[in-house]
């Protein structure tokens, strides 16, 4: 019979050492072992540790297994982008003690709370009474245990309770929030109210993206956050004075209901001194025509062009290739490019781009 190795009696070089080669998810397992290998990790933390995002997805009503706590590495997400490398490592799972199928399950120490629990898939889910509960005890636990803040949550229309929450517990900003539809029916819509209210309670956040939808009759009359970076993926809902409103660099509408008309006005609006942080935007809509673009209004302002410019959209490098379209300039001498393609209207502004 194999004998235990006594990895917390090594050297504490050796055990810095062992600890840098775990990952998050390794770590957080290790660490429910016991009070003492709790506090090793702790006192030994990773220095790359405070670098980490943590992702914060509650339930979904057609995916039960969801609710989870993950970690994001952004320096490994840049490095292989394009490989099977995993960047994000799901950490803890908050589940209702009802879907508790195992009769003898092991129990963990979450802070104050001992819960029965169970490893699927490389992932430690665990049982609560009361499965909100679990999500902020999860999430507290594995925010002590890296020393670093929520960066990331994703709700669904029943999971507004972590807007406020979050936003009560950390002074930091959010760097995304996200709002998902139901997996399972694709086209479920959220209320119009739970809609309004995620938009009232939005805290501060780098970017927000949108793919959940109100009725097919909604009007928004709240004020939209101010972001970096907006992304409304099913935005049949937004009008022109919604668009206008938008304080954000990078604005991304699909699915619009917006015309050539009422792009003409929103440029007019930019012309005027419009939304002044908007650095690039694009509208997906059918409603467009290029040809009705042209008006006698604009004509002083616009002028076709054969240049190919490029915008980079995003920290991680991927661009926008401008091929063709408009020169348009402000009175003020800031210029921007036009372009029409595949039912899509995109803007970039040139001078004193602003990065992420």
């Amino acid at each position: 019979m194999s004998k235990r190795f006594p990895v917390l009696r090594i050297p504490l070089v050796v055990l810095t050492e062992i600890v840098s080669q775990l990952n998050p998810a390794e770590i957080v397992s290790i660490s429910l072992c016991s009070k003492r290998s709790l506090n090793l990790l702790k006192s030994n933390q990773l220095k790359n540790s405070r670098k980490w995002e943590l992702h914060m997805t509650d339930q979904d009503d057609d995916r039960p297994d969801l609710p989870r706590i993950s970690i994001f590495l952004p320096d490994l997400f840049r490095q292989f982008l394009f490989t099977r490398i995993c960047w994000l490592f799901d950490m803890l799972c908050a589940k209702s003690i009802t879907d508790l199928k195992s009769e003898n399950p092991q129990f963990v120490n979450i802070g104050s709370h001992r819960v029965p629990a169970v490893i699927e898939q490389g992932c430690l889910i665990t049982y609560w009474e009361d499965r909100v509960q679990g999500m902020k005890a999860i999430t507290d636990y594995t925010c002590s245990l890296f020393s670093i803040h929520v960066s990331c949550v994703t709700i669904f229309k029943n999971s507004l309770w972590m807007l406020e929450w979050v936003s009560q517990r950390q002074s930091e900003p959010l760097k995304n929030v996200n709002w998902w539809s139901a997996y399972k029916v694709f086209e479920d819509s959220w209320d119009d109210e739970a809609y309004s209210s995620a938009m009232r309670q939005c805290p501060p956040t780098e970017s927000l993206y949108i793919i959940s939808q109100p009725s097919a009759n909604y009007r928004l009359n709240e004020e939209i956050p101010k972001v970096n970076e907006i992304n409304i993926g099913r935005g049949r809902w937004v009008t022109v004075d919604n668009l206008m409103s938008i304080d954000s660099i990078e604005i991304t509408i699909g699915d619009s209901q917006l015309s050539t008309a009422d792009i003409i006005k929103f440029v007019k609006h930019w012309l005027a001194g419009g939304i002044p942080r908007m650095e690039y935007i694009r509208i997906d809509s059918k409603n467009l025509n290029e040809l009705e673009f042209l008006t006698e209004e604009l004509e002083p302002y616009v002028v076709p062009n054969e240049e190919i410019r490029k915008y980079q959209k995003n920290p991680v490098g991927i661009e926008f290739e401008f091929v063709g379209g408009y020169s348009i300039q402000r009175e003020d001498g800031v210029e921007a490019t036009i372009n029409f393609q595949h039912h899509s209207f995109h803007m970039a502004k040139w001078n004193d781009q602003i990065g992420f």
